[in-house]
């Protein structure tokens, strides 16, 4: 239900827009003597969660932060390149595990069909005020384009052909005339026209979030912003980002595939109480913790793991608040794995020659409901 749930929304979201359709789980991050291919993997998974959500901050939940030193069971396939005499190590997420673990972490997915934005960028420099065209290499439109891609937000810059160069003036641009900007941008089809007025390190952005044909039907206003400074292009960037995917990502409300109950006797205090809840929650294999209920000493949790049962009893025999109670809990209760935001459940096929990626088992585990005995050391 949840999966119908999901596409619905992301139908209803898009069912206006052409799109773009935006390859969010490839990674590729250079091994050199300073960063390792454990570094590497960590880098190119980061890099997923960040197009996957549009927030470059969400690599730093607390859930995704443990997940990033499980990489492997997120990877479906790895492999190497040469580049410029560089080694590449070539990176495909599972898009069905990367969903399960923004829903574990309760961060938002962005789905990957997303809005195209035509970019007329508009430089006043040296009393002169000029666009800027795909064809011609310019520093600021540069690093707006990777900063783009880093987030997984489509944008395109007008090629600057003879219909480009007549059909438009600097001025009608620098001016937010819509007339003009409208009709140059109608034969690129993009969603959204974002107009950037560039004077050395400040910039002002206006969005017009509808297609060419229709900016001048709308009386709606333009979403606007202003940056300036070193980092003004990535504060650019951030605002962009942070309105689409208020717009348009979605949170799926569930949780872990995998789930243990945990019963420890013996908690008699309070802060015994509550220091056992912060151990429980600080191991790597724990993704959260739900306290089921409190009986005399007896508390009862239910863990959301990140990884198999046996990874987190083996954490667990490091805790040295409490013991494992010698009963029998060796019963698995299978139960029906969640739905993830991973609308087809299938792993994206390789880029068209990376026939040299191989394909990575799957350790991620299955879903069970199993529970463990514990008992607190007095």
């Amino acid at each position: 239900m949840r999966s119908l749930a999901f596409l619905s929304l992301i139908s209803l979201a898009f069912s206006c827009f052409a799109t773009t359709h935006v390859d969010i789980y490839h990674a590729e991050v250079a091994v050199n003597e300073k960063v390792s291919d454990e570094m590497a993997r960590i880098q190119g998974m980061q890099s997923v969660v960040v197009r996957a959500t549009g927030d470059r901050n969400s690599v730093k939940n607390a859930v995704i932060e443990k997940a990033l030193s499980q990489n492997s069971q997120y990877l479906s396939q790895i492999g190497y390149k040469q580049k410029e005499k560089q080694k590449i190590l070539k990176m495909v997420f599972s898009e069905k595990q990367i969903g399960a673990l923004l829903t574990q972490a309760q961060l938002p997915f962005w789905p990957t069909q997303r809005e195209t934005i035509l970019v007329w960028f508009v430089e006043d420099k040296d009393f002169q005020r000029s666009i800027v065209w795909e064809n011609i290499s310019n520093e600021q439109v540069n690093r707006l384009k990777r900063l783009s891609e880093d987030r997984g937000l489509p944008v395109e810059i007008p090629v600057g052909d003879f219909d480009d160069i007549t059909g438009i003036d600097p001025a009608d641009v620098w001016g937010n005339f819509l007339q003009p900007i409208s009709r140059a941008s109608q034969r690129y089809h993009p969603d959204a026209v974002l107009v950037i007025r560039a004077h050395q390190d400040s910039f002002r952005w206006s969005l017009y979030d509808q297609a060419p044909d229709e900016m001048m039907n709308f009386a709606s206003v333009p979403v606007t912003g202003s940056a300036s400074g070193e980092n003004a292009l990535d504060t650019l960037v951030d605002q962009l980002t942070h309105y689409y995917t208020n717009k348009n990502a979605v949170v799926v409300h569930s949780k872990s595939s995998l789930s243990v109950k945990v019963s420890v006797t013996g908690v008699s205090r309070a802060t015994s109480f509550f220091s056992l809840e912060s151990a429980l929650k600080q191991l790597s294999s724990v993704a959260s913790v739900d306290i089921l209920g409190i009986q005399g000493d007896k508390v009862s949790y239910l863990i959301h793991l990140l990884t198999s049962r046996k990874e987190f009893e083996q954490e667990m025999m490091a805790v040295s608040l409490i013991e494992k109670d010698q009963r029998d809990d060796d019963t698995a209760i299978p139960s029906e794995p969640e739905d993830t935001p991973d609308a087809s459940g299938e792993t994206p096929p390789p880029p068209a020659g990376d026939s040299d990626i191989k394909p990575v088992e799957n350790t991620a585990p299955a879903g069970e409901v199993s529970e463990l005995y514990y008992h607190w050391k007095q």
